[in-house]
């Protein structure tokens, strides 16, 4: 005569466990795959409002540089330096020929973190000068190339700080150890 009932019992546990560890993980995956989903989604809507506002700095400047012939002015846009929790990188790329007017730029915002990305089209009266800069507050230029009195260019330029550098003084451990000045 053969004992199965303890075999049954530890079996059944056994399937119930492995089951029940494959919906959990599943859920994880899942979960996992809905929360970068949601970030991406995040960091591009970050992105475009980044992206408005620079428009607006641009149509500023624009502004100003057709009404007033400024030829040395500049309107700060304060741009965050994070979108949701990472950099980004802004490129200005040119959409139309140099010959037509109004001209069409580009606002490419890419973040450095999330595969996600923003543009933002512009349309100005001024030539504005292809470039690339970090995220962070912005001065939108205008440029008189040729020195002819006026505006030519509007030039996108980052006024991030740099963290200040500190230096490293070297301390002889014997100084440490006897409680004297390290110096």
């Amino acid at each position: 005569m053969r004992d199965d009932r303890a075999v049954s019992t530890t079996l059944g546990y056994v399937l119930a466990l492995a089951i029940s560890s494959l919906l959990v993980s599943g859920l994880l995956v899942a979960g996992g795959s809905f929360v970068d989903d949601e970030r991406q989604r995040v960091t591009t809507d970050e992105l475009e409002v980044l992206g408005g506002q620079l428009a607006e700095g641009y149509h500023d400047a624009d502004r100003l540089a057709s009404t007033s012939g400024a030829t040395n002015a500049s309107v700060r846009v304060t741009l965050t330096d994070r979108a949701a929790g990472s950099g980004y990188t802004v490129t200005v790329v040119e959409r139309s020929s140099p010959s037509d007017e109004p001209y069409h730029y580009d606002l490419v915002f890419e973040s450095n973190a999330a595969d996600a990305s923003a543009t933002v089209t512009i349309r100005t009266a001024h030539e504005v000068a292809e470039t690339s800069v970090s995220g962070g507050p912005v001065v939108v230029r205008t440029v008189d190339t040729d020195g002819d009195g006026d505006v030519d260019r509007l030039r996108l330029e980052s006024t991030a700080l740099t963290p200040p550098v500190t230096a490293l003084l070297p301390v002889a451990p014997d100084a440490l150890m006897d409680g004297g000045d390290p110096t």
